[in-house]
C-alpha cells in the first residue's frame, strides 16, 4: 500500500509575483552594470566586471576581467595585499628585470650555440 503526505497547495499568483519582482530587480542590476561598464569604458563582449570583497568587508575592488586575464591597477594591487604602492612597484620592477635578464641570457646562449655565419 502506497502512502504519501499531502503537499501544501501552491499559490501560483504569489509565485508569479515573486518572479516578476526578481525580474525587475535583475533588469535594474543589468542597467547599473551597463552604466558602470560604460563609465569604465569596458567592452561588454570581451570584458567582465568582477567585484572582489574580503570576508570582513574591509577590502572591495572592482577589477576588469578580459578573457582569462584579471587586470588590476597599482593602487588595486596595493589595496589587495595591504602594502604601500612603492613596495608593490619595486616588486613588479624586480620581477620584470629578472625576466629580462633570463631572456638576455637565453639569447646569448642561443647565439653561442648557433653563431651567425660569416659571408
Amino acid at each position: 500500500m502506497d502512502t504519501f503526505e499531502e503537499e501544501e497547495p501552491i499559490d501560483i499568483d504569489a509565485v508569479q509575483g515573486e518572479i516578476d519582482k526578481l525580474e525587475k530587480e535583475l533588469t535594474k542590476v543589468r542597467k547599473e552594470m551597463s552604466a558602470k561598464l560604460a563609465q569604465l569604458k569596458m567592452n561588454k563582449t570581451t570584458s567582465n566586471l568582477v567585484i572582489y570583497r574580503s570576508k570582513d568587508g574591509s577590502v572591495q575592488l572592482d577589477v576588469q576581467l578580459d578573457r582569462e586575464t584579471l587586470w588590476l591597477s597599482l593602487n588595486q594591487i596595493s589595496t589587495l595585499f595591504g602594502r604601500d604602492k612603492s613596495i608593490v612597484s619595486r616588486h613588479l620592477r624586480n620581477v620584470y628585470q629578472k625576466r629580462l635578464k633570463e631572456l638576455q641570457q637565453t639569447i646569448k646562449l642561443a647565439s653561442e650555440i648557433n653563431p651567425p655565419e660569416s659571408p
